[in-house]
């Protein structure tokens, strides 16, 4: 009896130490994945962003106030009016 309870006792530590492995693995691919895949990835679309808004700068006022699609844009982006969800 006694070995079979070793026995089941190592075997189970044994896969608890498997799982923690794999467990600190799968960590270590995230971390790198975050680092090296998704901080640049979000960098770029607010560098993309910014050079949107600043392109949108050099157009006249007028020509805003003319085509709605762009005034739309301007105010999804202000941070200072109401933003009303459904609108």
């Amino acid at each position: 009896m006694s070995t079979i309870k070793d026995s089941v006792n190592r075997s189970t530590t044994s896969n608890l130490d498997t799982r923690m492995v794999a467990f600190i693995c799968f960590l270590i691919a995230l971390f790198i994945g975050y680092f090296f895949v998704w901080t640049p990835f979000v960098n770029k679309l607010n560098k993309d962003i910014w050079r949107t808004k600043s392109m949108l700068t050099i157009i006249p006022i007028e020509v805003i106030l003319k085509i709605p699609r762009i005034q739309q844009f301007l105010h999804s982006q202000s941070y200072f009016t109401n933003k009303r969800s459904g609108a």
